[in-house]
């Protein structure tokens, strides 16, 4: 499983557990010690892209997904059961926590 540095669930936990607390380490760093467990690493598309560069057609989408919109509801003490627009959603696509990789071996 890949993860998307700049995503919704690292900005809630750079909020809440790094900037409330005074604790300013890189976002790497701070996700490698805070985000589920010990050495947790989460990748820029980018990134995640030269990963499989070996491989041919490679697309990385970071996608939206109930884990990231539960942490941002919770944060922001939104009620979880908002039907976001589907317009919205395809905006926030981008600011998933989870990435998706397809490639062509």
């Amino acid at each position: 499983m890949l993860y998307h540095r700049i995503s919704l669930v690292s900005l809630h936990l750079w909020i809440r557990k790094g900037f409330l607390t005074g604790h300013f380490d890189s976002l790497d760093s701070f996700l490698s010690k805070n985000q589920e467990s010990p050495g947790t690493k989460a990748y820029s598309v980018n990134q995640a892209k030269r990963m499989f560069s070996k491989f041919r057609n490679v697309v990385a989408n970071p996608v939206i997904t109930s884990y990231d919109l539960t942490k941002l509801f919770a944060f922001l003490y939104i009620s979880q059961h908002i039907v976001l627009p589907s317009r919205l959603k395809a905006i926030m696509n981008r600011f998933g926590w989870f990435m998706l990789i397809t490639a062509v071996k």
